[in-house]
């Protein structure tokens, strides 16, 4: 009686699995390609971030831009000023500048509102711009 051999079953000369040359070449085309792919996720992140900041900043120009369009914020004859201001949304606070320039047509104003989510407003998000006339 011959004692079971651990081959027993498989067929002669008939080689299973991967060879140690396969498995180190297939290591390293996944290293290769692995790095690039995730920076590249990385920065789509990093992106939405930044769209997302804009998009809320953009919304917080508009609310300004409203208010000012509406009257709600006119003070007195004279509606050439600069503004500055904070308001909260999207849970942080957003640092505004209005400006009112008067334009070539007398009695129409131009807006321009600058927001940024620094207080020195030295790099703004959104610079949104709008005419009113004062008349």
């Amino acid at each position: 009686m011959r004692a079971r051999g651990f081959t027993e079953g498989f067929a002669e000369g008939v080689a299973e699995g991967f060879t140690l040359i396969e498995v180190i070449v297939a290591l390293a085309v996944i290293g290769l390609v692995l790095p690039p792919l995730l920076l590249n996720a990385a920065e789509r992140v990093r992106g939405l971030r930044v769209q997302e900041e804009r998009m809320v900043a953009n919304a917080v120009a508009q609310n300004r831009l409203a208010l000012t369009r509406l009257g709600a914020l006119w003070v007195g004859d004279r509606p050439e000023r600069v503004e500055e201001g904070e308001e909260f949304m999207a849970g942080r606070t957003w640092y505004w500048r209005l400006e009112t320039v008067p334009t070539e047509v007398d009695g129409y104003y131009r807006l321009v509102v600058d927001v940024s989510a620094d207080r020195q407003n030295k790099t703004a998000l959104v610079n949104a711009q709008a005419y009113f006339d004062a008349r």
